[in-house]
């Protein structure tokens, strides 16, 4: 019975030990959030920066494009359209619109509590009546604006 104990506990150090040392590899190969310069004095400090965020997978591609008094004066893209086909990004990549829109929104909702025209308490069917959550044991929730 001592031995059963003393294996099943080296066993179970084992794990825990084996199990650390996956976690710590995992931490250290992932990749690492770009830190955004302070000041850009020039674009290849915006090149540089830009190139960091898109080898990191978040978000797998940016373009970016500047205008003065209406004329280009910088246009770049980064990272890849189609990751998966090593497709990169060129600065006329159509993008999916699903994730722009959410800077959008949350925009104006912002701009919406500003002017005190919502609050973020708001349960989200007081401007959509008909949207309803039902949770698996058939109850009833409520989402807010700010859940959202």
């Amino acid at each position: 019975m001592k031995n059963f104990f003393l294996i099943t506990g080296t066993i179970i150090i084992g794990f825990i030990i084996l199990s650390g040392i996956i976690l710590l590899c995992l931490y250290l190969l992932s990749p690492k959030q770009a830190i955004p310069p302070k000041k850009i004095k020039n674009h290849v400090e915006i090149d540089n920066y830009l190139k960091t965020i898109t080898l990191g997978q978040t978000p797998p591609a940016i373009t970016i494009t500047v205008l003065k008094k209406g004329k280009t004066v910088y246009s770049k893209a980064f990272g890849y359209a189609d990751g998966p086909n090593k497709i990169p990004a060129k600065t006329n990549t159509i993008y999916p619109w699903w994730s722009v829109t959410k800077l959008f929104t949350a925009t104006a909702i912002m701009q919406l509590y500003e002017q005190g025209k919502l609050s973020l308490n708001d349960p989200i069917q007081k401007y959509i009546p008909d949207f309803k959550v039902i949770d698996k044991m058939g109850i009833k929730k409520t989402i807010t604006i700010h859940q959202l």
